[in-house]
């Protein structure tokens, strides 16, 4: 079963799998180009950025491979489920994960920044506006950080846990 959604870059689709695999198809043939095993099931979106492919699975992992040829670049271990999809900023990498806490990696070596805890899992994808990080959390908060330094600027608390991801339009989140 496939829950992630696609990504594509130029000639191809990158998907993730419940077979624990990541997968780079051709996108007009559907041949297989390349496939990378993770741990458990990948339901986060792989990201492409130059010539990476950023993607977090359920075995508790973020991790960077070459777009064009799978291999493993770095991995990052979370202390738990990696759902949410990363997102890129400059060279910075922004995911959240269920040890409820939101990471901000070095898109290149995968070395930790910093991270900010919240209240629960954190399962939404981090919309990324100016300086400003913004992500929801099962604690019923959508958050907004500063990118540089995780420091929390304000939160919002909803009437549930947000799993949806924020979408940032002018001034409005």
């Amino acid at each position: 079963m496939v829950d992630s959604s696609p990504a594509i870059s130029e000639n191809f689709v990158y998907v993730g799998s419940d077979d624990n695999y990541i997968y780079c198809l051709n996108k007009r043939t559907g041949k297989l180009i390349w496939k990378f095993k993770t741990g458990s099931i990948v339901d986060s979106l792989p990201i492409i950025s130059e010539n990476y492919v950023y993607v977090g699975s359920r075995d508790n992992y973020i991790y960077c491979l070459n777009k064009q040829t799978g291999k493993l670049i770095w991995k990052f271990e979370t202390g738990d489920d990696v759902h949410s999809s990363p997102a890129i900023s400059e060279n910075f990498v922004y995911v959240g994960s269920y040890d409820n806490y939101i990471y901000c990696l070095n898109k290149w070596t995968g070395k930790l920044i910093w991270k900010f805890e919240t209240g629960e899992h954190v399962s939404s994808s981090p919309a990324i506006s100016e300086n400003f990080v913004y992500v929801g959390s099962g604690d019923n908060y959508i958050y907004c950080l500063n990118k540089q330094t995780g420091e929390l600027i304000w939160k919002f608390e909803t009437g549930s846990w947000v799993y949806s991801s924020p979408t940032i339009s002018g001034n409005f989140v």
